[in-house]
């Protein structure tokens, strides 16, 4: 079933599988790419609705060729990436959730920049980053308590990491859960596992990544 409001980007990142690209694109309502991440998309085999950054590489014969019937949204300014451009752009648009394909992988300082991200970014819309090997996203108190309940499987692996001190956290439906307990930068939440079909992270300070990987993913 498709969701309403939400929206699909495709970055230049890691590309993900064809298989995965394919049941994303089933489950969000349009499509957009992120300049030169359009040759991805169209090799994954994605019908984009939009294509928008400083356009800078793509040709255009490519624009051509690949965006016809593609409505462009140039965003020239230079001092953010194209990432974080479209995901204003979407904001502007009126989506409520994005998931992106292709934030992370490649070159690191993308991958860094693009977690960055994530931790500065309004809590709505929701944004989640997508990959082979499961979803990532951040979690923020925001001056307040926050919780976000995921559906998982038991066994899949539930990894909470804190960038920053002042991080307190608690987490249910896992096989170690967390009552209310600060959250250092360091390895401590790493692999934990989901106990439960419903696992709930709530963030009673500061601000964290919330990642969830499949079984299949982590063998």
């Amino acid at each position: 079933m498709i969701s309403q409001r939400s929206l699909l980007i495709v970055a230049h990142g890691e590309s993900p599988s064809h298989a995965l690209a394919q049941r994303m694109a089933a489950t969000h309502q349009a499509v957009l790419a992120t300049d030169g991440a359009i040759r991805v998309a169209n090799a994954l085999g994605l019908n984009v609705d939009y294509l928008s950054g400083d356009l800078d590489s793509v040709t255009p014969e490519e624009l051509t060729q690949r965006a016809e019937g593609v409505l462009l949204i140039p965003t020239p300014d230079q001092e953010r990436a194209d990432l974080e451009k479209a995901i204003l752009e979407a904001q502007h648009l009126g989506f409520e959730s994005i998931t992106v394909l292709g934030a992370l992988g490649r070159r690191p300082d993308h991958t860094i920049a693009n977690l960055a991200l994530l931790l500065a970014l309004p809590p709505e819309p929701t944004v989640v980053y997508a990959d082979d090997y499961g979803f990532t996203r951040a979690i923020s108190a925001n001056g307040g308590v926050r919780s976000v309940a995921i559906v998982a499987e038991p066994g899949d692996t539930i990894s909470l990491v804190a960038m920053a001190t002042g991080v307190v956290v608690s987490a249910a439906g896992v096989e170690w859960p967390l009552h209310e307990e600060e959250l250092l930068p360091g390895t401590r939440g790493v692999s934990n596992r989901a106990a439960d079909s419903v696992v709930t992270i709530t963030v009673h300070s500061g601000a964290l990544f919330l990642i969830h990987l499949n079984r299949i993913a982590t063998g």
